[in-house]
């Protein structure tokens, strides 16, 4: 028999997207705040939204752990709304599942934010394949990266639709 979900629980999971749309339109975002030609410094947050997307797409476990905030990774990705905490170690398991069980078709930023405070977020586009021949998926996330020294790194990866 299904697990029923109480009514205050499916509430708040279907305004957790108008929460983060909302938190998104009123932080001024940039695509490329770099000037022309010029590249993102070693420790800026565009370095690190680069980093992010480019061990995404090679499915590169190892790298996204590096860049996991000493703090933690929080992640809310899977059904249920569950929100897992994993520690910068355990980030590595998380990803190395993750990409075992899927394969990236591509991984795109739809939103950035200017790095005007402790913690950024971006909207990124997940496609994705379960297994060779299944039909391609899309799944929309935010990432939140927070400063850690002169380092931005993935401290929350939430899920939404």
């Amino acid at each position: 028999m299904p697990r029923r979900t109480p009514v205050e629980f499916r509430i708040a999971r279907c305004a957790w997207p108008l929460l983060i749309a909302v938190l998104l339109a009123a932080c001024p975002a940039a695509a490329d705040p770099e000037p022309d030609g010029e590249e993102p410094e070693a420790g800026g947050v565009q370095a690190s939204y680069l980093r992010i997307a480019m061990a995404w797409v090679e499915g590169d476990p190892e790298a996204l752990a590096e860049l996991v905030h000493p703090d933690g990774l929080q992640v809310r990705i899977g059904s249920g709304g569950r929100a897992t905490s994993y520690s910068p170690n355990q980030a590595f398991y998380f990803f190395k599942n993750l990409f075992r069980a899927n394969s990236t078709e591509s991984f795109d930023y739809q939103r950035q934010q200017q790095a005007t405070g402790p913690r950024v977020h971006a909207m990124a586009v997940w496609h994705y394949r379960e297994a060779a021949g299944d039909p391609l998926r899309e799944r929309r996330l935010v990432l939140l990266l927070a400063r850690a020294g002169d380092a931005w790194l993935l401290a929350e990866i939430n899920a939404v639709r």
